[in-house]
């Protein structure tokens, strides 16, 4: 579960926010392989093994992920918060390079949809994996930080 909805005097509204599948890690490993390869990277997501000799392997841990929709009398305010250590191993050298892609949005709606939070979610991933692109460059088939 990665939200809730959090009715005006403080209930629980019938809504929870999950992640089609189950797995959080495995969709932002999707949604991270979708990102860098629309950005021109060579990307591709490893299901549960070994990749066929990649110049970078890239993993990640979700520290943080949420998304929380709160009721009030007008409106409804959506807020989240993402935080995801990245780590690329050079293939060619054994070098490592790390990075915190953090991000974080808040969106207001008069009419609350799941499809709302979704949207919002979807938009600080996006951010926040702009934040690899951004903050690296390739030397060669090495992945270094700018």
């Amino acid at each position: 579960m990665l939200g809730i909805k959090i009715g005006r005097v403080g209930t629980l509204d019938s809504f929870v926010f999950d992640v089609s599948g189950g797995d959080v890690g495995q969709a932002a490993a999707d949604a991270l392989t979708n990102y860098l390869n629309s950005q021109g990277w060579r990307a591709s997501s490893i299901k549960n093994g070994v990749a066929d000799s990649p110049d970078v392997m890239l993993t990640a841990e979700i520290v943080e992920m949420s998304v929380e929709a709160r009721s009030t009398w007008f409106s409804t305010d959506m807020t989240s918060t993402i935080k995801i250590m990245v780590q690329g191993i050079n293939r060619a050298d054994s070098t490592t390079v790390r990075m915190i892609l953090a991000g974080d949005g808040m969106r207001s709606v008069f009419w609350f949809d799941p499809d709302d939070a979704q949207t919002l979610i979807n938009d600080v991933l996006k951010e926040s994996f702009s934040k690899l692109v951004k903050g690296t460059r390739f030397e060669g088939n090495l992945l270094r930080l700018k």
